[in-house]
């Protein structure tokens, strides 16, 4: 009988565990995992392959924004170009390019898929 009782607490821990498990999952949101860490410039900046913001922003320079966000080009020490923004200064999230042409490119493309109300205006040339 103890086995039993033993066996049924066990299952119940599973259970539970496996249901936290399927809401993390289903959400994405870190309900046991603990929280999102937030991506610093710094972060960015050392990712992108500088040695740290200043260098970051000397190579970077405004192509685009709308009513919350603004874009930049920066140019990597490799000679390629990266995209982001500074709501999302993930890593994960920089695209890269070729080309500053390419960068460009994109974001018309993006615009016409993506933004019917035309917030994201798009710089011609570079500014800082």
């Amino acid at each position: 009988m103890d086995d039993f009782i033993l066996w049924s607490h066990t299952a119940d821990v599973i259970y539970i565990i496996l249901f936290a498990l399927a809401l993390y999952l289903m959400f994405e949101t870190p309900i046991i995992l603990g929280r999102k860490r937030k991506m610093s410039k710094g972060r960015l900046a050392k990712a992108l392959g500088f040695l740290g913001v200043e260098s970051l922003e000397q190579n970077s320079f405004e192509i685009a924004h709308d009513d919350s966000k603004t874009w930049y080009i920066t140019i990597l020490p490799e000679g390629d170009y990266a995209l982001w923004n500074n709501k999302e200064t993930d890593p994960n999230l920089v695209m890269y390019f070729d080309t500053p042409d390419e960068v460009i490119e994109y974001l018309h493309r993006w615009k016409k898929e993506n933004d019917p109300m035309d917030h994201l205006i798009i710089e011609s040339m570079y500014k800082k």
